[in-house]
């Protein structure tokens, strides 16, 4: 029996049908291209709000990117950014955000001052929580706290004991009111409630909750 051979045509049809592909998962994301030319903290902010997973960067070529899950498709999202300003906003192939998801950010390990604790934000109710490390002042100072979450940062210069300048990484501080009820501590920042476990024996009973 003669063996099938498929010839130059298929091999182009090949070509074609992956470059089509890689087209597709290129093309912009119409419903968030208010977003471009943000900075990258107030976008973080933003796409959580309407939903979005964060997953984490890409690598090599890619490293410019992040990674987030669409709430009702799933779709992979990717965020291209330069000199920290959002400059494409597209849908990627999957297998992006699995890579970067497999390579999600971690906040970094506390000094020996400082400890690690549960952080996060509410949006439309649902509290979104992630391990995070809490360096410098306890609540109301003096001085200042530093929050690291997992892909941004976060520094309260106290003004009193309810009150503090925050200043998102890349963002412009802003005064917000900082209220602490049995060892949490929380404030409002663009009307989203942030907050974190800021008593450190309670951080430790949390982060054995943490899912």
């Amino acid at each position: 029996m003669q063996a099938r051979t498929f010839g130059h045509g298929a091999t182009a049809l090949a070509v074609s049908l992956l470059a089509v592909a890689a087209l597709a998962a290129d093309e912009p994301v119409p419903s968030l291209q208010d977003l471009m030319g943000a900075k990258g903290a107030s976008v973080e902010t933003s796409l959580t709000g309407r939903g979005y997973a964060f997953l984490g960067r890409g690598e090599g070529p890619r490293s410019d990117f992040q990674y987030w899950r669409e709430p009702q498709a799933g779709k992979c999202v990717g965020v291209r950014y330069r000199d920290n300003r959002v400059q494409s906003v597209v849908h990627a192939a999957n297998a992006e955000c699995e890579r970067a998801a497999a390579n999600k950010p971690k906040a970094p390990a506390p000094s020996a001052t400082g400890f690690h604790t549960v952080c996060g934000v509410t949006v439309d109710g649902t509290p979104y929580r992630y391990k995070c490390t809490v360096e410098g002042a306890a609540p109301g100072g003096p001085g200042e706290t530093t929050l690291h979450f997992p892909d941004n940062t976060v520094t309260l210069k106290w003004l009193g004991a309810k009150r503090a300048s925050a200043t998102f990484a890349g963002m412009n501080p802003r005064d917000v009111d900082v209220t602490t009820t049995e060892g949490m501590t929380q404030f409002l920042f663009d009307g989203k409630p942030y907050f974190w476990v800021s008593d450190r024996r309670a951080a430790e009973l949390e982060l054995q909750t943490l899912r």
